[in-house]
């Protein structure tokens, strides 16, 4: 199949380079490039007296690593992609959530006392879900620093324009809801709604479907969980079906 990734890079290269593993054939259109902040000038000391750092994203990890050195406490990800990027810049140990805020509250909740120590939360400039209040009802203090800012791309590229156009991708694939709000918004800029019905659109969750809602496509498909593992499980049943 002929499929859109949506992704950020560096994320957008490696996903592309897994489909091409799968026999697919990826374009790579990220919608979001990735700014990373200084934070503020006291940062450098903003994990002391913290039990255990919690990222939502692996731009997150990203912009941590950058600007310091601590890798010794505990790490919770939010999903396998973050954990991975987690674990390739040398934090260790990292727990893995399974894939969106609730359950990423609900596995701090149940490995860690709220009276050890407050939770950092390295978070960009948009942030999904309510991490920070999922966990005050639980009696932790979160303290959230914005590193990062994803700027959403101007237009789409005349490549991926004249794909859509022609009718030549089989399929998109989408990991959040801003993304799909920004696809919605570039496609509807070029006018191309119409040309979407030729196009299938999988989703990492039932937030993204809704997200992408407006646009006709010829299906929106949603994984059973929101991870790759079960994205591409559900691309590969489509591929085969």
């Amino acid at each position: 199949m002929k499929i859109l990734v949506t992704r950020p890079e560096p994320d957008a290269s490696r996903l592309a380079e897994r489909l091409r593993t799968l026999g697919h054939d990826p374009v790579v259109e990220p919608l979001m490039s990735a700014d990373y902040l200084e934070g503020p000038e006291d940062f450098p000391g903003a994990l002391k007296g913290s039990q255990a750092i919690a990222f939502t994203s692996a731009n997150g990890v990203r912009a941590l690593a950058r600007c310091h050195k601590e890798r010794r406490l505990p790490v919770f990800a939010v999903g396998d992609a973050t954990a991975a990027a987690a674990r390739q810049e040398g934090f260790d140990p990292v727990y893995v959530a399974a894939g969106d805020v609730d359950h990423l509250a609900a596995d701090i909740a149940a490995r860690l006392d709220p009276g050890a120590g407050s939770i950092v939360h390295i978070a960009g400039s948009v942030v999904a879900g309510d991490l920070q209040g999922e966990l005050a009802t639980r009696g932790f203090q979160v303290d959230r620093h914005v590193l990062y800012a994803m700027t959403a791309s101007a237009s789409l590229s005349p490549e991926v324009i004249a794909r859509i156009t022609e009718a030549s991708l089989d399929a998109v694939l989408v990991y959040s809801p801003r993304s799909g709000r920004i696809l919605v918004d570039l496609i509807n800029k070029a006018g191309l709604q119409g040309a979407c019905q030729a196009i299938t659109c999988y989703c990492l969750s039932a937030n993204v479907t809704a997200a992408v809602a407006n646009l006709p496509f010829a299906n929106c498909v949603v994984a059973a969980t929101p991870d790759e593992a079960a994205l591409m499980a559900l691309l590969e049943a489509g591929a085969l079906g």
